[in-house]
Parts: C-alpha cells; structure tokens; sequence
C-alpha cells in the first residue's frame, strides 16, 4: 500500500466566516485607533507650545472681572493652610440618616480660588461604602450648590450633604483633589499710542535736513 501524506479539509460554514470578519474589523479598529492616537498625541506636542503663548494674550482680552477670577496658579502644597474636617450629625427623626458636614478653614494669607474634595463614609456594616465629591470652592461665585465662589484668608466654609441608610457610627475621610491659589489682578497692558502729529513732522524735517 502506498502511504501518502494526509489531507484534512475544514470546510467552513457561515457562523465560522462571521467570527473572522468580526475578529478581522476588531483588530483594523484598534490599529487605526493606535494610530490616530499616535497622530493625535503629535500633534498636541507640536502645537501645545504655541497654544500656551497665546493663552495669556487670550486671558488679556478678557473682561476685567473673569480675567482676575482665571488668573491662578495650581498650589497643592498650600494644603498646609487649609483646617478641613467632616462630621455626621444625626438626624433627630431617623437615626439611619443625618448630615455630612464639611469645615474649610484657610488659615493661611491666600486667595483659594479652587478646592475639590473626595469625601468617603463607610458605615459599620462594612459594606455600604458612600463616597462624596465636594466642590468647596470655585473661581466663580453664582446662586447655586456648586460654585460657591472663592475662600478668603480667615474664612470658614460650611457644607452640609445628607446621608440615609446609616448603619452604627460611620468612619469618614478626606482628600484634596485639586487646589488652586489666586495670584491676584491680571496684569494690564495698554496698546501702543500712535505718534502724535508733531512729532511725526519732526521726524521728517530730520531727514530732509539730512
């Protein structure tokens, strides 16, 4: 008998043919998504520098009021300044809900323009984990529970959330997200002045003169 080599034949039927085509775009997707990525993260380092020259020409032209408010500077060793502290007060209806209060202080001598908090409370059942973002202070100050306006020198700053479903006496903490100190009034520059008529006619008779 004459052995030959064997031959197997996987015939391929259409669930097998969606599988690669599916398998096929998912690897062309994320090719092309590297790749505009890559593009992208070039482009960003081509021009980002030129875009933060412009910026402070750009802040310039700004009204005098939201010029002042963005002119700021990201301080995050100032946290030394800042006396923060979070209790729950319990409410006298129920005892499972109650009020997170968050203290600000700024001892120190500057102007906090933006201060975001991440607040956690865990309960003693040690499965109801309640985590809180806290806007404490903002460049702007508007009518609202969100931006607040910025924390003076001296100041305290009181915020109260409410809380339910509270289980024993809850373990709380903080911490500092992003902090930035006001640098004060945006410098003011005034355009150049055009030559006075004399001056100009000054000018030229040097040079006929001459």
């Amino acid at each position: 008998m004459n052995a030959g080599p064997a031959v197997v034949v996987n015939k391929g039927g259409f669930l097998s043919a969606l599988v690669k085509g599916v398998f096929a775009t998912i690897v062309v997707v994320i090719i092309c998504g590297t790749g505009l990525g890559l593009y992208a993260m070039h482009l960003a380092d081509r021009y980002g520098t030129a875009f933060l020259q412009f910026l402070p020409e750009w802040q310039r032209a700004m009204p005098p009021m939201v010029a002042d408010a963005l002119n700021d500077r990201r301080a995050v060793e100032y946290r030394e300044h800042l006396e923060i502290r979070t209790r729950l007060e319990p409410s006298d209806r129920d005892a499972t809900d109650g009020a997170l209060i968050v203290e600000v202080k700024n001892v120190g001598e500057e102007v906090v323009s933006l201060l975001n908090l991440r607040v956690v409370a865990e309960d003693a059942s040690s499965a109801r984990l309640c985590e809180l973002p806290i806007s404490v202070a903002t460049p702007f100050a508007f009518d609202s529970h969100v931006h607040r306006g910025p924390l003076l020198p001296g100041e305290t700053r009181r915020i109260a959330r409410r809380v339910h479903e509270i289980v024993g006496q809850p373990k709380l903490s903080h911490e500092v997200t992003e902090l930035r100190v006001w640098n004060g009034p945006a410098a003011k520059t005034e355009p150049p002045r055009p030559p006075s008529p004399d001056s100009s006619s000054r000018v030229g008779l040097r040079h006929s003169a001459s």
